[in-house]
């Protein structure tokens, strides 16, 4: 499996920020730790690694802004959800890109979530030429150190074989 290989990696990776961190709190203010770290884990190199290790996945992930634009998406992010190519997602709202429409779901998990709600969960089953499947969405929220404002995480699993195994 493609995550096998980079999982070591991915380790080693947040141990490097875990150390920095720690290191640097004695000598720096929070605020200035945490910046140091986010310079690391924010480096274009460093998140270049972590889409090819995000995207190794057998599982879609989003990430939604407050406006609902879709701030990033792994290139394994399941077809049958999409109207647009994942790198073609990027800065369109997700009602557009996840759901083909032109306005806001009624039942918005993004904005549940970001409106208090610590995580959403449902299922979505998609029409497909080879018949129904079903995925399970869960929303949750995630702060990014470098970002602007809070953001949402949607991941999307496959649930299809499951669900035909339950009946």
């Amino acid at each position: 499996h493609p995550l096998t290989l980079k999982l070591p990696g991915l380790v080693l990776f947040a141990g490097f920020l875990v150390c920095l961190y720690l290191l640097a709190q004695d000598r720096l203010s929070q605020a200035e730790s945490l910046l140091l770290v986010g310079v690391f884990a924010f480096h274009p190199v460093f998140i270049k690694f972590l889409d090819q290790i995000l995207s190794g996945m057998d599982v879609g992930i989003v990430l939604l802004d407050r406006k609902l634009d879709v701030v990033w998406m792994n290139r394994t992010m399941p077809r049958d959800l999409l109207s647009a190519e994942p790198e073609a997602a990027v800065g369109r709202r997700c009602f557009d890109v996840l759901r083909a429409k032109t306005e806001e779901c009624r039942a918005c998990a993004a904005r549940a979530v970001f409106q208090g709600q610590p995580s959403v969960q449902h299922l979505k089953q998609v029409a497909t030429p080879a018949g129904p499947k079903d995925y399970l969405k869960i929303t949750r929220p995630l702060a990014l150190a470098q970002a602007e404002g809070p953001h949402v995480m949607q991941i999307f699993f496959d649930i299809t074989e499951q669900q035909e195994v339950l009946g």
